[in-house]
């Protein structure tokens, strides 16, 4: 038998991004898993490696060359004053330390950006969360919603939640449909963004994304992403009030092949403007 873990039934879903850069809708937890904990340290372990195996290689030089350790650091990394300065020739300390220079420029291939790269890519596939766009207002017993085309598909019976208010899909719809038909609405529906639900938890992650496909996306927007790492790392220093904090989020199952919705809609940081 399984133990039963009771945590605090919050969850939130959230923008990252802007119109001008793309903008894709994650889990906030306030925290990191261990599992997405596991997957990162692979990364930020060889960067700082880097810096160390580096370190231990400039005092090393001053040592064995009995220079001091900014002369021994010009040799590792040479700098010129300006333009005009020739180069410093360090192909003779190179050589007497090519197994050293070898790891480390190895090592050192795994630069900022390459970091925050494969943090954004393991943030996609673990939270990233699929809206629906609702385009007009839906009155109560409304049957059709008018949305925004999708890139996924959106299956019979799937839920929807919109706020409090949880929808349910009635009939397959493909990608690109920009009527929704639903069984009758339990209350109105404003222009906003829901999100797929699998009736008790949001449906967030997908197998199909990989590091290819973030490599494609704006640069800034893969700087966003890395940055809500950082505060969902620190469990955010402000304290935001999501408009829909009442489920949990599980990784439901999705249509085979499916990605995660890129929008141009503005980061609100709200859970659901719908609320």
């Amino acid at each position: 038998m399984r133990p039963v873990i009771k945590k605090s039934a919050k969850s939130e879903v959230v923008a990252v991004g802007n119109e001008s850069i793309g903008c894709i809708y994650l889990e906030k937890r306030g925290c990191i898993t261990v599992g997405e904990r596991m997957s990162i340290d692979e990364h930020e372990t060889r960067r700082q490696k880097a810096g160390i195996i580096a370190a231990k290689l400039v005092k090393r030089i001053s040592v064995d060359k009995g220079i001091t350790i900014e002369e021994a650091q010009n040799l590792l990394s040479p700098k010129r004053a300006n333009p005009d300065e020739a180069e410093v020739d360090n192909s003779a300390i190179v050589y007497d330390y090519i197994e050293d220079f070898t790891e480390l420029n190895t090592l050192s291939a795994l630069d900022g950006v390459s970091v925050a790269t494969a943090i954004a890519t393991i943030f996609i596939q673990n939270r990233v969360a699929y809206p629906v766009e609702v385009t007009e207002v839906a009155k109560l017993n409304a049957t059709k919603l008018s949305i925004a085309p999708t890139s996924f598909y959106i299956k019979d019976k799937q839920q929807i939640k919109f706020g409090n208010c949880i929808v349910t899909v009635k009939g397959n719809h493909d990608v690109d449909s920009e009527v929704l038909s639903v069984h009758p609405i339990s209350e109105r529906v404003f222009p906003g963004s829901g999100f797929l639900y699998n009736g008790r938890r949001y449906q967030i992650g997908t197998d199909e994304w990989t590091e290819k496909d973030t490599k494609e996306l704006d640069e800034t927007l893969i700087t966003e992403i890395f940055n809500f790492y950082q505060n969902e790392r620190a469990g955010w220093v402000t304290t935001e009030t999501p408009a829909d904090t009442d489920a949990d989020v599980d990784t439901g199952d999705l249509a085979e092949g499916e990605l995660p919705q890129l929008t141009g809609m503005t980061s609100t940081g709200e859970s659901n403007p719908t609320a």
